[in-house]
């Protein structure tokens, strides 16, 4: 008797670790007409609907659904993808170069580039920031690329977004010249005319309020007042004080009030 229950127990525990180690598959319901009116690929009763149905004596139908194919693994190409700037720099190896002379050996990204393309560590460039500047151009041999806490020279166009660079602090507060991607880098003309900014005094930036209170004033109003800022100087601090409206903004205001006036007319009409 013993040996029965025993024998019992092991077989009902088997087939609980048979079924929960059982895969189970996601279904979807099916319509009717499949396999009746039309051939339906992987559409079948579903089991616990049969097993409710024979339950209930033969009553009813077992409802059909859909059971997707197990997906077969994707097979793994033999040529991986290969990103340009891999496939651009895999024949250059990286140079290490000298320290640029006259530079700090910590954070001198933007001495070292001053170095390279003027010969000498302008005290101004040493913040990568301030190669900001210069002005924008297209990539060339001799411009630099600069981002906020970096910047390199570019010196040989090898391929896509991909050249090879004069990058001082490259890692490890070396000086390299290797392939670099400029994805990122806003590229600028160090020898182009550097924009310098000049200082708003109290009174202007007032007399930029009162302008922009009375109204939207043109271009050359806003020269003529401040002839000694440039233009996008001039835009910028005004933006920066929050009193430059949007021309499009208000042209918007401008046909919304002629909308809402006109319909007024028609209404009193």
């Amino acid at each position: 008797m013993l040996k029965s229950l025993a024998l019992a127990g092991a077989l009902l525990c088997a087939l609980t670790i048979n079924s929960e180690a059982r895969q189970r598959h996601k279904t979807y319901a099916a319509h009717p007409d499949c396999n009746v009116t039309m051939p339906c690929e992987g559409v079948a009763p579903s089991v616990r609907g049969e097993r409710v149905v024979k339950a209930m004596g033969g009553f009813g139908s077992a409802r059909k659904v859909y059971t997707p194919r197990v997906s077969q693994r994707r097979e793994v190409s033999r040529f991986p993808k290969i990103s340009s700037h891999a496939k651009y720099s895999a024949n250059v190896a990286a140079t290490l170069v000298s320290h640029p002379a006259g530079c700090p050996a910590r954070a001198f990204c933007g001495c070292g580039a001053a170095v390279r393309i003027f010969g000498k560590p302008v005290r101004d460039l040493w913040l990568a920031a301030n190669w900001f500047k210069f002005p924008r151009t297209a990539p060339a041999p001799g411009t630099v690329a600069v981002r906020r806490h970096h910047v390199f020279v570019l010196e040989q166009h090898l391929g896509g977004n991909t050249w090879l660079a004069y990058d001082a602090n490259s890692g490890r507060h070396a000086t390299r010249i290797h392939p670099r991607s400029i994805a990122g880098y806003t590229i600028v003309n160090p020898r182009g005319v550097a924009v310098k900014y000049s200082h708003w005094t109290t009174s202007e930036q007032r007399k930029l309020i009162e302008m922009h209170t009375r109204g939207f004033p043109t271009r050359e109003e806003l020269a003529a007042a401040f002839p000694r800022h440039p233009p996008y100087s001039i835009l910028a601090t005004a933006k920066r004080l929050g009193d430059r409206r949007n021309v499009y903004q208000l042209n918007w205001l401008r046909i919304a009030h002629q909308h809402f006036a006109r319909r007024e007319a028609e209404m009193r009409a």
